[in-house]
């Protein structure tokens, strides 16, 4: 009860807090706090812009600020500047209003919104409408979104792309940033609505259609399927039966990590239907599921079916664990390797004293026992050499082997702007190795590593605005002299925007052309 009365409390806070306005001096504090982290705790803030630039950009915003602004309107003007530094990993968010529990349940029971009922690709500077789940059929995939509620998404994009970056001057990481965050910008606008106008146009005609609020059947139908697929005991043994199916499917999404968005497991591997010699393994991210278990029944199962072939397509992987990466690249690997070089950070105290920072205040309560354990341990993984330098020792630099059963045939790498992070970490090693040949389109992170690890938030003191901030210098074992992009594919393969509203998959298609599974249709 009592976390209840407390966490409503905070909501009214900070529902308060997104509409008043901040003094002048409070707004000077709020921007030199963001400086003084930035120059405190980042270890490669001048990886791309130097000291001199970056404090002149926060010195100018100061200068400019001759009234008091609201926290948002704070955000537009110091997240470009934050942005600057070009660290994806390092970003500012927007004071976003929270719901109570009974506003939570209230708007449950309506259904879902009128902005959520479709998914949304971003292609050359425009929104078209992947696909519709709305109630109104008469709305066609492939439809171009003019406006919604008169706001045009091309004004979206133009407003909040100055408030994100990629890593390095990467070009393909906009636009599945933007698609993937269109309904949040959207909200941010005009707030949770039960019904939207939208403007469409389709093959030259242009349509004005209102959604509304969609009723949540899903849920039902769900249950119901279910229901009527589960074997209904009447024994024992039926029981028994019931009980390890649910165990085994619990177990396999514990091991594979599971998306419920997609209802599709994180590690998914197949196998061609035309040739079992060609596997496909699928990567949505690095953080969820148990990896080494996973990777350990993934190899077993190829080395047992006899591949010849894998596709690994980490296309969209965001990242997560660089532990993740390492591992799927000790079964690539055919010599021994060194992931990472040594991971620099600004000082021994960095790392161990902000780690927590940001941690939700009821967990904070329940680990503080632990955290001068924790803390003390990080402490001492943190060396400085004789040219004062800093490091934090992982044991990603350690020089390793190829795991035993370790995969000998030949490997394909699709990827694209939505690779990011540890998925561009393993990238450049496969690259670097000459181990994969590479399919897409750039990748999102940059080939020579990124700053991230222990990402902390912090909060502005008077605006209260979360700025997340990676605390580890990470780099790729191999460098490219002078380089700030992404991992360049051998082929390059950019999908049509018929490609990505019907499902066609052309990076794939090419890659079982070149295998001769495919015949080919088209020049790419």
């Amino acid at each position: 009860s009592f976390l209840i009365l407390v966490s409503c409390a905070s909501e009214e806070k900070h529902n308060h807090l997104i509409e008043k306005k901040i003094s002048i001096k409070k707004i000077n504090q709020d921007i030199g706090f963001v400086q003084k982290k930035i120059n405190r705790l980042h270890p490669s803030a001048d990886w791309y812009i130097s000291h001199e630039a970056l404090s002149f950009k926060f010195d100018s915003l100061k200068k400019t600020i001759q009234a008091p602004l609201k926290p948002n309107e704070l955000f537009m003007k110091l997240s470009p500047i934050v942005a600057s530094v070009r660290q994806g990993h390092m970003s500012m968010q927007p004071l976003i209003k929270k719901l109570n529990k009974q506003e939570s349940k209230l708007l449950s029971k309506k259904g879902t919104g009128p902005i959520s009922q479709f998914d949304f690709v971003w292609h050359d500077q425009k929104m078209y409408i992947q696909k519709n789940n709305s109630n109104d059929s008469t709305i066609l995939k492939g439809s171009r979104v003019i406006s919604i509620n008169n706001t045009k998404p091309e004004e979206l994009f133009s407003k909040y792309v100055k408030t994100f970056t990629s890593d390095g001057f990467n070009q393909t990481f906009y636009a599945h940033r933007f698609q993937k965050t269109f309904n949040q910008y959207f909200t941010l606008e005009h707030g949770i609505q039960d019904s939207l106008n939208y403007v469409l146009e389709y093959q030259d005609n242009q349509s004005t259609k209102i959604v509304y609020r969609k009723k949540n059947k899903t849920e039902q139908k769900a249950k119901d399927s279910i229901s009527s697929n589960i074997i209904q005991p009447k024994n024992k043994i039926a029981l028994k039966i019931k009980k390890d199916s649910i165990r085994e499917v619990r177990k396999q999404k514990l091991m594979y990590g599971y998306d419920s968005n997609t209802n599709k497991f994180v590690k998914s591997l197949s196998f061609h239907e035309k040739d079992s010699t060609v596997a496909i393994l699928k990567l949505m991210n690095f953080f969820q599921g148990n990896y080494r278990m996973a990777f350990a029944t993934i190899f077993e199962e190829i080395e047992y079916n006899q591949v010849k072939t894998l596709i690994l397509d980490l296309r969209n992987n965001p990242g997560g664990r660089i532990n993740d990466a390492e591992e799927i690249y000790a079964y690539l690997a055919t010599e021994p390797f060194q992931f990472l070089q040594r991971t620099k950070v600004t000082s021994r105290t960095s790392v161990a004293y902000n780690s927590f920072r940001g941690t939700p205040n009821v967990l904070l309560a329940f680990i503080s026992p632990f955290i001068p354990i924790v803390s003390t341990l990080l402490y001492f993984k943190t060396t400085k050499d004789d040219d004062g330098n800093t490091y934090f020792k992982l044991k990603n630099e350690n020089l390793k082997q190829p795991k035993v059963n370790h995969f000998k045939g030949k490997v394909y790498v699709l990827i694209n702007g939505g690779s990011f992070s540890a998925s561009c970490i393993l990238s450049a090693n496969l690259k670097g190795s000459q181990r994969a040949i590479f399919v897409g389109e750039e990748t999102g992170g940059t080939f020579n590593g990124t700053v991230a690890g222990r990402m902390p938030v912090f909060k502005t003191p008077h605006a209260k605005l979360p700025i997340r901030m990676g605390l580890m210098d990470i780099r790729t074992t191999y460098q490219l002299d002078n380089h700030d992009r992404g991992v360049f594919p051998d082929v390059e393969i950019i999908p049509t925007l018929e490609d990505k509203i019907n499902d066609i998959d052309p990076e794939m298609n090419w890659v079982l052309e070149d295998l001769g599974i495919l015949q080919k249709t088209s020049e790419h």
